[in-house]
């Protein structure tokens, strides 16, 4: 009897042991369950559907200038025209215009970095972007020159890289000098008689021959000189241009008999 109690207690254990296994495997619908670290990790990169991609709604891309022609040498004072470019999502921009000196400015902070810029072209109403812009300026100095594109979006800096530009000397501006001077076969004439005028050597002279409807041949006069000729018949006029670079005279002649009538001499000053 002693010996049967213990026999019972162990196949009552077995009993209860057995049941749990069976019952854990019917919820688990037969398999074991089995958690791996890679299955870890795949859970914690599941994609949010709440995330956008950069660059929509609040994640807009940054704006961006690109310099789309401009001139690599240009004369002093003479007109250069630069254009460029602000690509963008749809923004608007108050403040865009390009900005130069004679000074490279390899990362320029705010448009006071350079001395000379042209004027804004936009302010209220403001730009839309993207668009394109140009602009026109001159330098009078001569040198190497560095610029840039710049605009204002959203508050920021927003720059294009930097170019240079050459400026050459501008060439000399030349005088101009005009007469009108009256012509018979007895000499020139501006008020009262004349046989020479004075010009600035380099510039260019312009002189109207008005002759004369009496005290000249029928078929009129002809100028020649300074490396012109010109014909002029009574009573009209006729003009000759030439640059002045060294004395030289302008003589009358008969047209219809080649007979020298006056000399009337360029002085250079």
């Amino acid at each position: 009897m002693r010996a049967f109690v213990p026999l019972f207690l162990v196949i009552v254990f077995l009993l209860i042991v057995g049941c749990v296994q069976i019952a854990d495997q019917n919820n688990s619908g037969g398999q074991p369950q089995e958690q791996t670290a890679s299955s870890d990790q795949n859970a914690g990169t599941s994609p949010d559907p709440t995330q956008k991609p950069a660059g929509t709604g609040n994640n807009a891309l940054p704006a961006t200038i690109k310099i789309l022609s401009a001139p690599a040498m240009a004369n002093a004072n003479e007109q250069i025209v630069v254009s460029w470019k602000i690509d963008s999502e749809q923004r608007q921009t108050n403040n865009t215009a390009v900005l130069y000196g004679p000074n490279k400015v390899p990362n320029p902070k705010n448009s006071a970095d350079y001395p000379d810029s042209t004027s804004s072209l936009c302010g209220y109403p403001a730009c839309s972007i993207p668009n394109p812009f140009s602009a026109r300026f001159e330098i009078s100095n001569a040198g190497t020159y560095f610029f840039r594109a710049h605009a204002i979006v959203e508050g920021k800096d927003i720059w294009s890289e930097e170019r240079a530009i050459l400026i050459n000397p501008a060439e000399p501006v030349r005088e101009t000098k005009s007469f009108s001077i009256v012509a018979d076969d007895n000499g020139y004439y501006v008020n009262n008689k004349i046989d020479s005028i004075a010009v600035k050597k380099g510039s260019e002279i312009e002189i109207l021959f008005m002759v004369k409807s009496f005290g000249v041949e029928q078929a009129g006069l002809y100028f020649s000189g300074c490396g012109k000729k010109v014909s002029g018949i009574p009573a009209n006029s006729v003009q000759m241009s030439f640059i002045v670079e060294n004395d030289c005279t302008i003589s009358s002649f008969g047209a219809s008999t080649n007979e020298k009538k006056a000399d009337l001499l360029i002085k250079t000053q």
